[in-house]
């Protein structure tokens, strides 16, 4: 089995903290390199010991602002009325309450129903 490193290697580990510091992390390295993530992830600890740094720190992906994968810009977003908005709140709050009403009347004959069927099955037997 062969111990020689590729030259994109050799190379990635050389300039590997030079591309940290611009905010590449592992894996956009390996790409970078045209190398797998597990050959970079490899020689971390090689490269953590040649320059006085945690390997933990070297596999760490380096914080980057969302950029949202492309969605598009939606501009400011408008001023919202508060009055109209409070009498929507208020409008969905007392229908979620007349809905719970019906829902409870509607499980209460439900249940009125079954005990009936209970005591006529009873009766069968």
């Amino acid at each position: 089995m062969s111990t020689s490193i590729s030259e994109r290697t050799l190379r990635m580990k050389k300039e590997y903290m030079s591309l940290r510091a611009h905010g590449m992390g592992p894996r956009e390295i390996a790409k970078h390199f045209g190398l797998s993530y597990s050959t970079v992830s490899r020689r971390l600890t090689e490269i953590a010991e040649e320059n006085g740094v945690a390997r933990e720190e070297l596999l760490a992906e380096p914080w980057k602002a969302h950029e949202g994968a492309g969605r598009k810009s939606y501009g400011p977003v408008p001023k919202i009325d508060t009055e109209e908005f409070s009498q929507h709140v208020r409008a969905a709050g007392e229908t979620i309450h007349r809905l719970n009403g019906e829902m409870e009347c509607l499980i209460e004959a439900r249940t009125k129903i079954l005990k009936k069927f209970e005591e006529e099955k009873a009766l069968w037997q």
